[in-house]
């Protein structure tokens, strides 16, 4: 049925803005209503801007794209954008493994372990632990032995018996006085308070200044400005961002943060989608009283980079 109201020519041309006003009308509402035709949309603009990149665009279609397509500041993002994966796909391009058996050559013919069978390797192994055990027993006995020796030298000796003197005949031994013990008077507990030191209570943070700001952004409509405004308060150190997918089509994921000129101020690791989402998040420094985009691309099984969406915001700093 789709291919009845419109067809790859005819969404390049509506990209172009080669398309009546009439057909133009029908294509706008289309974009709002329909998924199908947003991801019909979505391809055929991946297609076109591919094709301009590469410089295979002839000369209508060329003046046709820099006159109305690069009109729109989100759609020389998305061409920048674009450039900027061609590139990270390059340098991600697996290298050829060099094959390094044949380099083994003739110091490997002297390799030991490698030309002796696995039973004696086990052997041998056995051996070594062996050795490596009775000469940690013997290290260990030698060193018990002087810490032995110096407790059996600096231990008390046992306390001489004191034998009771006796008194030599024709001595009388002086009577010592009984002494009455003095009585000590009791004091009486006093009724004053024992000072206690004083502890100072830490101050909490303030509670109303959050650490963490949470944003959820729409995703991108293609033929519309969804831009979206967001207020960060000044003593915020991180943000993070919700970014709802409208198709979960790939495992990982990957995502740029831009300014308004397109240069790359941040860019995440790989992620996976949660409840077709994906969520990021980094430091608040970064932002200032700007237009910015969070650029999602997808990575598919062949590890190339295919593009998501814009999802652009304005920030204010309060």
């Amino acid at each position: 049925m789709k291919n009845e109201i419109y067809n790859k020519q005819a969404l390049t041309d509506y990209l172009l803005g080669s398309l009546s006003e009439t057909d133009a009308e029908k294509f706008d509402e289309l974009s709002i209503t329909d998924d199908d035709f947003v991801n019909d949309l979505n391809s055929a603009e991946n297609d076109l801007v591919d094709t301009y990149i590469s410089g295979e665009l002839d000369k209508p279609d060329l003046e046709k794209f820099e006159m109305n397509y690069l009109a729109s500041h989100f759609r020389r993002e998305k061409v920048e954008f674009a450039k900027t994966l061609q590139i990270v796909a390059k340098k991600n391009k697996p290298k050829t493994v060099r094959d390094t058996t044949s380099s083994a050559g003739f110091f490997a013919a002297w390799n030991v372990f490698a030309n002796i069978n696995s039973a004696f390797r086990l052997g041998f192994a056995a051996l070594a632990l062996l050795f490596v055990g009775i000469f940690g027993w013997l290290l260990l006995d030698n060193f018990r032995k002087p810490i032995e020796q110096a407790k059996v030298e600096t231990s008390p000796t046992p306390e001489a018996t004191i034998q009771p003197t006796q008194t030599p005949i024709g001595i009388q031994p002086i009577p010592i006085p009984s002494v009455s013990p003095k009585t000590t008077k009791s004091v009486e507990p006093t009724n004053s308070p024992t000072p206690q030191p004083s502890i100072e209570t830490p101050k909490s943070p303030n509670p109303n200044v959050p650490s963490l700001a949470t944003f959820v952004l729409l995703p991108p409509v293609r033929g519309g400005n969804n831009l979206q405004t967001i207020s960060i308060p000044k003593q915020t150190t991180n943000v993070a961002f919700g970014l709802p997918l409208e198709a979960d089509d790939f495992k990982i994921y990957r995502v740029f943060l831009k300014n308004e000129a397109g240069k790359i101020l941040w860019q995440s690791g790989k992620l996976t989608s949660k409840k077709s989402a994906l969520k990021v998040q980094f430091s608040s420094k970064i932002l200032q009283n700007n237009i910015y985009s969070l650029a999602v691309i997808g990575i598919d099984e062949a590890n190339e980079p295919q593009n998501i969406g814009n999802y652009s915001f304005k920030t204010v700093i309060k």
